[in-house]
């Protein structure tokens, strides 16, 4: 009977391991789930904001040839009122040489 009694002790001890690891493998399940869960969640916000990168960066490459634009038209502006600086001084500067001449004709 002992030999019987240490067999179902034995089984019953078997039993208590086996529900343990049977709630440890339910929490692990539970865990991988949320895990699981989380990774969608993560995905969905990755692909929200590779759409919102996307975006951006399209917005900032218009804004650099916005830019780019207005840099070219900057340039011709300066470059035209350069010329028109030139042109301004050639005048004055003509217009000073034919008062100089009126003025010595005048005195002779």
């Amino acid at each position: 009977m002992t030999n019987i009694q240490s067999k179902i002790d034995l089984l019953k001890q078997r039993a208590i391991d086996l529900e343990a690891e049977n709630a440890k493998l339910k929490q692990i399940i539970k865990e991988n789930a949320k895990r699981k869960a989380d990774n969608v969640n993560l995905l969905a916000e990755n692909a929200k904001v590779k759409i919102e990168l996307r975006r951006a960066m399209g917005e900032n490459a218009k804004l650099k040839a916005e830019f780019l634009q207005e840099v070219k038209t900057r340039e011709r502006i300066e470059k035209t009122m350069l010329e028109l600086d030139g042109k301004a001084f050639n005048i004055t500067k003509k217009n000073t040489l034919e008062n100089l001449l009126i003025r010595s004709t005048k005195r002779l």
